[in-house]
């Protein structure tokens, strides 16, 4: 995500602004997960599937004076399900990346002008006698 807002910009809430409008703006996504797209947590009581995104990290550019002129956002993005295999998730990952690869969003204070995966990402781990999964990637905001 990149923003040219100077020092008081906020290019974290920009890239929060622009996937949630990516995702839930995408019939694919929809499709799969309806409005359960959630910033950081998902409620509990949140029926699978289910997309969870959250900041993995932010790389800003200084010039000389010590103005940031421009901030790389990565988002980690995960689509969450209750089962013994990661077949269930893969279109919908799939339908993830397609969301982020043909967006330009224009957002309140700023514009994304690319987002691309730049990492995988699989999770599993023991949950309520059952197994929970995960599957996504690492999104780059430019």
């Amino acid at each position: 995500m990149s923003s040219y807002r100077g020092s008081q910009g906020d290019e974290v809430g920009l890239a929060y602004e622009a996937v949630e409008t990516m995702l839930t703006g995408n019939a694919s996504v929809t499709g799969f997960v309806g409005d359960k797209v959630f910033a950081d947590l998902a409620p509990d009581d949140t029926p699978y599937p289910f997309v969870v995104y959250s900041l993995s990290t932010s790389t800003d550019l200084y010039v000389i004076g010590g103005v940031r002129v421009w901030s790389d956002v990565e988002i980690l993005a995960k689509v969450y399900i209750r089962g013994t295999t990661y077949e269930p998730l893969r279109p919908i990952v799939r339908a993830l990346d397609e969301a982020f690869s043909s967006s330009t969003v224009t957002t309140t204070g700023g514009q994304v002008m690319s987002a691309r995966r730049i990492r995988q990402y699989a999770a599993v781990e023991e949950y309520e006698s059952g197994q929970l999964r995960a599957l996504g990637g690492y999104y780059k905001f430019f």
